[in-house]
């Protein structure tokens, strides 16, 4: 199954839904509004500071986000360079589930939404697998510890 290279909506959301089972909807658009949410619910879920790892779309420094980042002392943005793949973790995430995904082939994106389910319940059961994805990058160790 082919996705439509002029697809609007975005693959670049790193965190899905909470149950993998039934992942939320995205909107056609991610924008910097969805983001803010998103930071705001990370917020209400952690504990002291959070740091944040980012890379420098538009979406993730638009005025709802600069707003929520003033607000919120506790929030830290950091930034990725400009292209960086090597010191992102979520290339390592893509890489596994492109991997795990390579021999199938879904007949609907019902098929491959069900195979992408499957597999983010099993990489959720592997935190080893998890932190692999953070120390395979080339993040400064003292991140990745």
């Amino acid at each position: 199954m082919r996705i439509p290279a002029d697809s609007k909506r975005s693959p670049d959301l790193g965190p899905t839904g909470a149950n993998p089972d039934r992942p939320a909807p995205l909107p056609a658009r991610i924008s910097n509004v969805e983001v803010a949410i998103f930071l705001r619910a990370l917020l209400r879920h952690l504990r002291g500071h959070v740091i944040v790892l980012l890379d420098s779309g538009s979406i993730h420094k638009g005025p709802d986000v600069q707003t929520l980042e003033a607000q919120c002392p506790r929030l830290h943005l950091e930034w990725f360079p400009g292209y960086a793949p090597e010191l992102n973790p979520d290339e390592w995430v893509w890489a596994h589930f492109k991997a795990q995904l390579a021999n199938g082939h879904p007949d609907s994106l019902d098929d491959l939404m069900t195979s992408l389910c499957r597999i983010t319940k099993n990489v959720n059961k592997r935190p080893d697998l998890i932190r692999s994805f953070i120390t395979g990058s080339d993040l400064p160790s003292f991140l990745c510890s």
